[in-house]
């Protein structure tokens, strides 16, 4: 996925107007109309400097929102030298937006890494066992799908359109470190919870999905 296709995805999740990434001389990837590189590269330079001042004294704070006659213009850090910077309307769900940006946020890293030589493969040490690889059963997760389905309805009354990355990674990661079986869903629905910024949603979030789990579990 192109950097711009990343963009477009973030603004379609978080209803973001216009967003890019720069560094303090470039501008990497932009969906602002060409009119206001120049500006956005000047905003660039002002969130690095910002940036530097905060970190200079201790703080690791990575947002900063200036506001403007009509809108609010964002910054997030990407890396030491580069901010992601989105242009939003004034009545927008921060919450939401929060969580846009870090599901995309890890492949954007990615996409603007530098392309390194690979290292030299080294034989694996066959010394010690490796961690044996979590099994699943197709089967189990067939049966668990329309379980999977409800979570990630009620997921999306909290975090909206994000829910569609969102929910996919947690599944992905769970899945892969605990096995999809009721016995391990407590890890699942933690994982998604930490995906919800405000506390009172997260807490309803985790007792509402408890209670679809063992729902779920007793008409099995």
């Amino acid at each position: 996925m192109s950097m711009i296709e990343l963009l477009k995805e973030l603004e379609q999740l978080g209803s973001i107007q216009h967003s890019c990434v720069a560094t303090p001389d470039s501008i990497l990837a932009s969906t602002f109309p060409e009119i206001l590189d120049t500006n956005m590269g000047s905003a660039s330079r002002v969130a690095h400097q910002i940036f530097n001042a905060i970190h200079s004294i201790g703080s690791d704070h990575k947002e900063i929102i200036f506001e403007l006659d009509e809108c609010l213009l964002m910054g997030h850090v990407v890396d030491d030298k580069t901010v992601l910077i989105m242009l939003t309307e004034k009545e927008v769900n921060m919450a939401l937006i929060n969580t846009s940006v870090r599901s995309v946020m890890p492949t954007i890293i990615e996409a603007i890494a530098p392309v390194t030589e690979p290292e030299p493969s080294v034989a694996p040490d066959t010394s010690t066992a490796s961690r044996p690889a979590v099994k699943n059963n197709p089967a189990i997760e067939a049966q668990l799908r329309a379980l999977m389905n409800q979570l990630r309805d009620l997921m999306a009354d909290y975090i909206g359109p994000a829910v569609s990355i969102v929910f996919d990674d947690a599944y992905d990661t769970w899945r892969a470190k605990h096995g999809v079986r009721l016995g391990t869903i407590a890890e699942l629905l933690k994982q998604l919870a930490r995906e919800i910024d405000d506390k009172d949603d997260r807490s309803a979030f985790l007792k509402k999905s408890v209670t679809t789990v063992k729902a779920f579990s007793a008409n099995r």
